[in-house]
């Protein structure tokens, strides 16, 4: 799909795509701007003492820009199937476990890991306070 037909869809009145695909399409636009940025670098004989961080970073860019989309991708699909179970009576059957399953995914961040968004960002936090000015 194209941007253009991407902001419509957006636009329009239907729940997805939403929030959360606008969150991880933003994220893997900040990680393309990234691997652009530090690309240049990579193999310039002015930044040769660096190179080996340039590619790590542009490795990590790439890596973070595959998974943000994936991670829209994954919110679109899980809100999709959340709104439609919404939309049922409350005593339907097929709520069962819905409120259980809801908080359970809020606590790992939707991916079954411990710890969710905070543990995921104070990580990256580790990485980041790793690198040095003039690295």
């Amino acid at each position: 799909m194209g941007v253009g037909e991407y902001l419509d869809r957006l636009a329009a009145a239907v729940p997805v795509p939403g929030g959360g695909a606008v969150a991880g399409i933003t994220l893997a636009q900040a990680n393309a701007l990234g691997s652009m940025v530090v690309g240049y670098a990579i193999g310039k004989p002015k930044f040769a003492a660096h190179d080996a961080a340039h590619r790590e970073a542009h490795a990590r860019f790439e890596e973070g820009r595959a998974r943000a989309l994936d991670l829209a991708a994954q919110d679109a699909s899980a809100y999709a199937a959340l709104n439609a179970l919404w939309r049922l009576p409350k005593d339907d059957p097929a709520r069962v476990g819905f409120d259980a399953a809801v908080r359970a995914d809020r606590r790992t961040g939707g991916d079954g890991r411990t710890g969710g968004i905070d543990a995921r960002r104070a990580r990256g936090a580790r990485w980041l306070d790793k690198r040095q000015p003039g690295e």
